[in-house]
């Protein structure tokens, strides 16, 4: 049943017959206009070009009048995974390691992503490393628990240094009280540890002079996350190069859902959205709530994740009885036999695009092979919006020049050097 797909398929009857992409198209956006904008909700997905997010987040915003837009990947963790570049270690600065540490990584998993992690560590061989829960002693199955019982033996036994301390961080004083009246022994506990544990973890990190902390951004949670970058500041490795922190996201282009705004709450850009415009429901709703609720009428699915359906039952359930859903994908997947509507989307590899890794850098991909659908994504989605009264476009250097100028450059230093708990 997971064959390629080639033309738009729509259920009659539970019989699935080929239909023209034009007709496709009309029938999305009848169904469109058949319910309240706020009943409608989009996904993006990791594995589309910056290009194609883009458009699926104006044919929501501008077409549809909809904030309800997010991916699978973030549904259930929300749009705070967000670094700035500044913040976290770019490839070009790894060679000045001094050693990696590495957590929530199994590189027997299937994710293409984490041949990012292996590459590194193929290109950095002189580098030594420590994978926790692999080559380690100590076991780490709460994160947030672990790194924060390492933070409250820094604080208490001041072994905290630098200019966060001392007042570029912002919230120091309000963290390190929070910190103190935790039980450091049910944090220890949270885990099986004991306070040697954690005095050995502390030594092993000090004698560094250049830590890199890479992590399988899918085994933290964001809290967990949150007291990390605690532990870099509180340690100053955020203030030099070469050090600093690192998370390896789940899909090629998962920083491109931030970039284009593929969250209710987030601008093209990446930035908080500031002001309701056009007539869009509040940035602030709640999409995984209004989900499962049964809230969506309409749900339109572009670059699904397979994975979703064995991590979250319930989400694949509560899209099964959405009256009208689309989904556009290659093969003929599980959440496509649920649809009612499918489009056949085009591989990486047979356009265009540009594609952000977790550094924040951008690389241009070219087709390698003609597609084997009639429309590419960006047409199609470009025919889609057309249908609701935007205007044609599907050239990846214009829309490069439209999202481009999206980004505001210039100091955010305001928004960083929180600690965050």
């Amino acid at each position: 049943m997971n064959h390629r797909l080639l033309k738009p398929l729509l259920k009659q009857k539970d019989q699935w017959i080929e239909i023209t992409f034009p007709e496709a198209f009309e029938h999305i956006a009848n169904a469109l206009k058949s319910y309240s904008n706020s009943e409608t909700v989009f996904f993006g997905g990791g594995s589309y070009s910056n290009e194609e997010l883009y458009l699926i987040q104006k044919i929501a915003r501008e077409g549809v009048k909809t904030n309800a837009i997010c991916s699978f990947e973030y549904l259930t963790r929300g749009s705070e995974f967000q670094f700035d570049k500044n913040d976290i270690v770019p490839f070009a600065e790894m060679a000045g390691a001094s050693r990696f540490f590495c957590f929530g990584f199994d590189l027997q998993s299937p994710y293409p992503t984490l041949n990012v992690v292996k590459q590194i560590m193929e290109v950095y061989p002189q580098i030594p490393r420590t994978f926790f829960n692999q080559d380690s002693k100590i076991f780490i199955k709460n994160f947030q628990a672990f790194f924060r019982a390492v933070n409250y033996y820094l604080v208490q036994h001041q072994l905290i240094k630098g200019i966060y301390i001392e007042g570029l961080g912002k919230n120091y004083q309000a963290y390190a009280s929070a910190l103190l009246s935790d039980l450091y022994n049910d944090l220890l506990a949270e885990n099986n540890l004991q306070s040697f544990d954690i005095e050995y973890f502390v030594n092993m990190i000090l004698v560094e002079k250049n830590p890199v902390y890479l992590f399988w951004e899918k085994a933290l949670s964001l809290k967990a996350l949150y007291e990390l970058e605690n532990l870099c500041m509180l340690t100053d490795v955020q203030s030099k190069q070469s050090c600093g922190f690192l998370g390896i996201k789940e899909n090629i282009n998962s920083q491109g859902l931030f970039d284009m705004g593929i969250f209710p709450d987030l601008e093209v850009g990446g930035r908080k959205q500031e002001t309701q415009r056009n007539g869009q429901e509040a940035s602030t709703q709640d999409i995984l709530h209004n989900l499962l609720d049964g809230k969506y009428k309409n749900g339109l699915i572009f670059g699904e994740n397979p994975v979703i359906s064995l991590e979250s039952p319930e989400i694949i359930n509560a899209l099964k009885k959405i009256p009208f859903l689309v989904v556009q994908t290659p093969y003929f997947t599980e959440t496509a036999q649920g649809a009612h509507l499918i489009l056949p989307a085009t591989l990486p590899t047979e356009s265009d695009g540009i594609y952000t890794d977790c550094t924040r850098v951008a690389h241009p991909f070219k087709k390698e092979e003609a597609s084997a659908v009639e429309l590419n994504n960006l047409q199609q989605l470009s025919a889609l919006g057309e249908k609701l009264g935007l205007p044609s476009c599907d050239d990846h250097s214009d829309l490069f020049l439209e999202y481009i100028s999206f980004f505001k450059a210039g100091c955010h230093s305001h928004e960083r050097h929180f600690f965050r708990w």
